[in-house]
Formats: structure tokens, C-alpha cells, sequence
């Protein structure tokens, strides 16, 4: 094959390859807030499919920012002087103009997630957004 063939093959294939992209967005960025409200554990590593996301001590709460898809999420545990177990797995499709905040606490002794959702928030908004979230049963009704 002459020279002059293949550098018009190679600009071809170029121009098809960066043609390919055409028209290609991003899915759009989800907020993710995890906390750790699982007294009786030690360290927690949260993962999103196999990615660290955070490692969090218990009263400690981490942010990021995924794309919107569905993805599997792990808690990891390090109890004390242990070895990492995995406690918790579940699937969850993060949908975009949803911020969440994934929990992970005891209930009746039992290790597990809680999934709050909220529709996303404006930061430079001049509104503020407080969420409460009452958890203990034997305290009955709570005024916020």
C-alpha cells in the first residue's frame, strides 16, 4: 500500500472514530451523603459497586457525587482488631433530581441500611433544607 493510501486511511478512521462520540452527553451527577449510625460497629468502608466511597466511624457522615444509573452498594465492617466482613449489599437505581442519603444503623440488634430520598437541593439557593429522621420507638413522638 502507497504512503499517501495510508495516511488517507489513518484520517479516515480518525474522523469516523471522533464522529462516533457525536451527540454523546453525560448522565447527569446524583449527591450521595452516607452515615454511620450503628453504635455497636466498628468502622465502616462503603462501597459503590467495588469503589471505596468512605471509610466512616460511627457519628461520622461522608458525601459524593455518582452518575445517575443503577448501581450495588456494600457495607464493609472493621471490627476491632478483625478482619473486614462484608454486612450489607443491596442494589439502588440513583435517579437524577434525587439527592440521598444512605444510613447504616442497627435495628433490634440487626445490621442495615436506610435510604432517605429528597428532591435535589439549589445550593445557591437562599432557602435552607433540614431533614429529621426520629429512630427511636420507645420514645415515642418527638416534636421537631
Amino acid at each position: 500500500m502507497k504512503p499517501q493510501s495510508l495516511m488517507t486511511l489513518a484520517i479516515l478512521l480518525s474522523l469516523g472514530l471522533s464522529g462516533c462520540d457525536g451527540g454523546r452527553v453525560n448522565p447527569p451527577n446524583v449527591t450521595v451523603s452516607f452515615i454511620h449510625a450503628a453504635p455497636s460497629q466498628g468502622i465502616i468502608s462503603v462501597r459503590r459497586e467495588e469503589s471505596l466511597a468512605a471509610d466512616l466511624n460511627y457519628g461520622e457522615s461522608g458525601t459524593a457525587s455518582f452518575d445517575a444509573d443503577i448501581y450495588d452498594f456494600h457495607f464493609d465492617i472493621l471490627p476491632a482488631g478483625s478482619v473486614t466482613e462484608r454486612a450489607v449489599s443491596f442494589t439502588y437505581e440513583l435517579v437524577s433530581g434525587t439527592d440521598y442519603t444512605i444510613v447504616a444503623t442497627e435495628l433490634g440488634g440487626q445490621f442495615q441500611q436506610l435510604i432517605l430520598e429528597a428532591p435535589s437541593f439549589d445550593p445557591d439557593s437562599t432557602n435552607a433544607q433540614v431533614a429529621s429522621l426520629h429512630m427511636a420507638p420507645t420514645l415515642g413522638t418527638v416534636d421537631v
